[in-house]
């Protein structure tokens, strides 16, 4: 962004607006991903994922404070 702040606005609107659309096709498509991935294991186990909820999202956040605590 700074080479581009630098050289005029134009560029510096377009290479943020390039960023952002990458990082908003990134995140639909990963989401996209992960859905999908759980309903295939829904439908593998049967349903009643429902149970492990909580035991899921609270392993998500121990991977995410790991990760930061460990600089990854």
């Amino acid at each position: 962004m700074y080479p581009a702040a630098e050289s005029n606005l134009v560029d510096c609107v377009l290479v943020a607006g390039v960023f952002g659309l990458a990082t908003l096709a990134t995140m639909i498509t990963m989401v996209t991903i992960g859905y999908l991935g759980l309903l295939g294991i829904a439908r593998f186990t049967g349903g009643g994922m429902e149970h492990y909820a909580h035991a899921t999202c609270g392993g998500a956040i121990a991977m995410c404070g790991a990760a930061v605590v460990f600089g990854l």
